[in-house]
C-alpha cells in the first residue's frame, strides 16, 4: 500500500511541471500599444524579470508570430517551486510596429522555452 502511494505521488510531483508550466494569458492594453502576460514557472523563487523576443512570423493573412518570454530569474537560487510570473511587454521593444500594415490584426502567441502551455492574442488595427 505504501509503495503504491508512494509512486502514485512521485508520478504527480514529476508530472506537474510539464502540466502547469508556461503562460495562461496575454491581454492587448487598452490603448494597443502593450501587452501584459501571466503564467507560471517552475524554480527560482528569487526575482524573474521576464523578457520578450520576437521568434518568426508565418506568412499568413494576417501574420502569426511567436514570441519566446525568457525568464532570466528561472532556477538560479537552487528553489523548486512553482513561481507565478506576469510582465507587460511594449510592441515597439519587441520590434513590432502596430500602425504597421504587416501587423495589421496579426496574432502573437506567448510562450515560455520548455512550457507547454501559450497564449494567443490578436492586435486590434
Amino acid at each position: 500500500m505504501r509503495s503504491n502511494l508512494f509512486i502514485a505521488l512521485s508520478l504527480l510531483v514529476s508530472a506537474t511541471p510539464s502540466f502547469a508550466m508556461g503562460i495562461d494569458s496575454a491581454v492587448l492594453s487598452a490603448d494597443g500599444q502593450s501587452i501584459k502576460v501571466s503564467g507560471i514557472t517552475i524554480g527560482g523563487c528569487s526575482e524573474h524579470n521576464l523578457t520578450p523576443s520576437l521568434q518568426s512570423c508565418a506568412e499568413t493573412f494576417p501574420v502569426q508570430c511567436q514570441v519566446k518570454v525568457i525568464d532570466s530569474g528561472a532556477a538560479t537560487d537552487g528553489c523548486e517551486a512553482l513561481i507565478p510570473i506576469e510582465g507587460t511587454f511594449k510592441l515597439k521593444e519587441m520590434g513590432i510596429n502596430p500602425a504597421d500594415p504587416y501587423f495589421k490584426n496579426a496574432s502573437l502567441r506567448f510562450f515560455l522555452s520548455g512550457g507547454d502551455k501559450g497564449a494567443v492574442v490578436q492586435l486590434k488595427n
